[in-house]
């Protein structure tokens, strides 16, 4: 929670169940917010380079790929994304130039995405520096701690999944 008021307001509401705990709801907040600020923070490192944390994820993606080339729906598996907002990434990376769109090799009724020269160029400049300050980053951080936080995350997400597929 950002502020204390909402944190107040937070707890007066939960003070009305009592089987829910006010502290496990409080971490799960602040989890949440850290890596939501990350994203934002990350997005703004890259606007730069004139890129969001998506379009680095799949300029990535794709230099990584044998062949750079895959589908949009094989792109929204590999970055986490839906495939409405993978579209709406595609759309950016083709208008700047960094990828290309074609009609599928085997099936006529899909597209491929392939990295073209201008966006090798660009990942190829920005991979190392990335890599190099997300190594300092975490370089300080004892490998004990970083399991820790490792299995914590795999919990949170294990436990994610749980909720959501019992929902369908």
């Amino acid at each position: 929670m950002s502020s204390r008021q909402d944190k107040e307001a937070l707890l007066r509401f939960l003070s009305r169940f009592p089987e829910i705990d006010p502290e496990a709801i409080g971490f799960a907040m602040r989890i949440h917010e850290l890596v939501r600020q990350s994203d934002l923070d990350f997005d703004k490192y890259l606007e730069k380079d004139g890129l969001s944390a998506s379009r680095f994820r799949v300029l990535e993606v794709l230099f990584l790929q044998e062949g750079h080339t895959l589908t949009p729906a094989e792109l929204a598996d590999r970055v986490y994304l839906t495939r409405g907002a993978v579209t709406t990434v595609l759309d950016g990376l083709e208008k700047a130039g960094y990828i290309r769109r074609s009609q599928h090799a085997t099936d006529r009724r899909m597209v491929s995405v392939t990295l073209a020269a201008k966006g090798r160029a660009l990942i190829e400049k920005l991979l190392p520096k990335h890599f190099l300050a997300l190594s300092n980053i975490v370089r300080d951080i004892p490998r004990q701690q970083s399991q820790v936080v490792e299995s914590v995350f795999q919990r949170v997400a294990a436990g994610i999944r749980k909720l959501r597929d019992e929902e369908k």
